[in-house]
């Protein structure tokens, strides 16, 4: 026996292959995953979390039909510990969010509070979900109402939800009040970019161009990656409002926050431009190649500039450059022979 015991090796019990799916899910191996947790659960009818990993990856297969079969059957069973009551109600929640049906994951969700009153996921299900109802509302009631227990507070989100009540009563014309709301939507986080955009517009469709100037920088400045939304605005009110030197300051002082900000360099170099001063338009451009000489918008900017000072063969070699700097159809960069 034992001759034979070493010639066809041990087999190996549940526990170990349970342990050895997770190991492949955690590496990305899904079909090793299932492969193993099938043996398990033929080995180990009783392995309630093997079933729910079983399920769940049928779920992210977008066989949700089945996933929600196996999870729903689990319910039933009996002595499930809290925790595994917990488990198969999240997963099934995420089942239904998939179908689309928020009233079933909302129950899901709703059964893991009356178990775990402080359960964090499922609390955060439920204001998501009255999220993507676009129901601010309750959104923030829930959130609110989960943060008593919690005992934290997510300024950022009680933000979001008070300027989207702006943006509703915007749409429906009532400025005053969406006013309002942007403001209070500040006054939970000063550092949120979004209500000083919609404030600056706010004060330019009324004609009030100072505040919708200071809005509209405070915008830029707590969110540079989306800047461009207002320079376009900016440049044209101060113009409007004759400080014409103003447009370079603020466009310089967005490129001191961010030196590689390419729209406040190439609207930098447009205002030196219609200034005369070339000189410092080229001198900044070419900073900007110093950092970055594979900047084709960069390039183009010398390009523009080079149009009012160089000769047609000079010329001819910036085209060349940026043509380099072009991908090709296979993905490389052109090389000049």
């Amino acid at each position: 026996m034992r001759f034979l015991s070493n010639f066809f090796g041990k087999r190996k019990d549940s526990t170990t292959l349970y342990i050895e799916a997770l190991e492949h899910l955690v590496d990305g191996k899904t079909d090793l995953a299932v492969t193993k947790l099938r043996e398990v659960v033929q080995l180990d009818s009783s392995n309630v979390n093997a079933y729910v990993q079983l399920a769940d990856i049928l779920r992210k297969r977008n066989v949700i039909d089945q996933a929600i079969k196996i999870h729903r059957s689990l319910t039933i069973r009996q002595r499930l510990t809290k925790e595994q009551k917990i488990l198969i109600q999240t997963s099934l929640a995420k089942d239904y969010l998939v179908l689309g049906k928020t009233r079933l994951a909302r129950e899901s969700s709703k059964k893991i509070l009356e178990l775990d009153r402080h359960n964090a996921w499922a609390a955060d299900f439920l204001v998501r979900i009255a999220e993507d109802e676009n129901d601010w509302e309750k959104a923030d009631d829930l959130l609110s109402t989960f943060e008593k227990s919690s005992g934290d507070k997510d300024a950022r989100r009680h933000a979001r939800y008070r300027m989207m009540f702006g943006r509703s009563k915007e749409s429906e014309g009532d400025l005053e009040g969406a006013e309002e709301d942007y403001k209070q939507a500040i006054t939970f986080d000063k550092t949120y970019a979004d209500p000083y955009l919609y404030l600056g517009n706010l004060h330019e469709r009324s004609g009030d161009l100072e505040p919708a100037l200071e809005h509209w920088r405070k915008f830029a400045e707590l969110a540079p990656s989306a800047a461009k939304q207002v320079f376009e605005r900016l440049e044209k009110a101060l113009f409007q409002l004759g400080r014409y030197g103003d447009v370079e300051d603020f466009y310089r002082h967005i490129m001191v926050q961010n030196p590689n900000d390419m729209d406040a360099l190439i609207g930098l170099v447009d205002v030196l431009q219609a200034k005369g001063d070339h000189e410092t338009a080229m001198g900044i451009v070419d900073d900007a190649l110093a950092r970055n000489r594979r900047s084709i918008r960069a390039r183009l900017a010398r390009l523009k500039i080079s149009l009012r000072r160089v000769h047609q063969d000079q010329l001819s070699a910036e085209v060349d450059k940026i043509v380099e700097l072009i991908p090709s159809s296979n993905g490389q960069t052109r090389r000049s022979s």
